[in-house]
């Protein structure tokens, strides 16, 4: 049998100026982000007075699309088959609003 030396597997140790750098990144992130300083986040809080979240719109485009799918056989100005079809077409309107690859 041959002897493995356990001690060659273990990582070498990091250094210590590199370890003082991290905590003093880290502490500035962290007053950074208790300030409001953050970077970005003016602009998201900028983006989110004025639109609706992603996924409230997709929610709320969904149910329209139910709604619409439910009254099929409710409404007689459309055959059942056209009104399924709308609602199908407007929750896949709502799920792609959803994922973002439309956006409002």
């Amino acid at each position: 049998t041959e002897a493995v030396d356990f001690a060659a597997l273990i990582p070498p140790s990091s250094s210590p100026s590199l370890v003082s750098s991290t905590v003093h990144t880290t502490r500035n992130s962290i007053q950074e982000a208790r300030s409001g300083r953050a970077i970005g986040g003016e602009k998201r809080r900028r983006r989110r007075r004025g639109s609706m979240d992603r996924n409230l719109s997709g929610f709320l485009i969904g149910c329209a699309g139910a709604a619409v799918t439910l009254l099929a056989y409710q409404q007689t100005v459309v055959t059942s088959t056209q009104c399924i079809a709308a609602g199908f077409v407007v929750l896949l309107f709502g799920l792609f609003v959803k994922e973002g690859f439309i956006s409002l």
